[in-house]
């Protein structure tokens, strides 16, 4: 493993929450480079320390009861283990916190070496599911800025409820319209 990258990741967990930087990520770059999409309950949230060498890191084992598989899930659970605490010494300014009972559509990226994941785009690729007016609606922490800007949809056949959805500039995203969009996606 780099020296320096072991460096970097042994005072980050020894110092207070720390800030990260972030390229944004729109609906197309987030199915593209997740390796696993999926709608889940998270059940569970496990602080835990990470190897890292000889040393180790913070990090959340979270669980989750897989609703709707989307992209590499494999089974009715998924255990993802992120960088930094939910709180405190230790959290990541911009990683997203899942709450055991909430609903989230995640779109994961592929596992590093140490076994570590998180959305891409950090908070960015983390959707809640809220309840908006009984209709169930997906909203990150961004409401849901920029997530379609950038977006060439030309050579995929949407229907007119995506095509409405893709006009959307901010707020919730009703439920099926943008999972049916999100399969297509991942499909291309």
């Amino acid at each position: 493993m780099n020296r320096r990258l072991i460096l970097a990741l042994t005072l980050l967990a020894a110092s207070p929450a720390f800030a990260t930087k972030v390229v944004h990520q729109n609906v197309v770059d987030m199915s593209r480079l997740a390796g696993t999409v999926f709608v889940g309950t998270c059940v569970d949230a496990v602080q835990e320390a990470a190897p890292l060498g000889t040393a180790s890191v913070p990090c959340t084992r979270y669980e989750f009861d897989v609703l709707d598989p989307v992209k590499g899930v494999q089974g009715s659970r998924v255990t993802l283990r992120q960088l930094g605490t939910t709180s405190g010494p230790g959290h990541v300014v911009g990683m997203p916190v899942y709450r055991p009972g909430e609903t989230y559509l995640l779109f994961l990226l592929p596992e590093s070496a140490v076994g570590l994941t998180s959305p891409v785009g950090l908070h960015q690729g983390a959707f809640l599911v809220v309840v908006d007016q009984e209709t169930p609606r997906f909203l990150n922490p961004q409401d849901n800025l920029g997530l379609f800007q950038g977006v060439d949809l030309s050579s995929t056949s949407l229907t007119p409820e995506e095509q409405r959805l893709v006009a959307v500039k901010r707020g919730g995203l009703a439920y099926a319209t943008f999972l049916g969009l999100v399969r297509k996606l991942v499909a291309e």
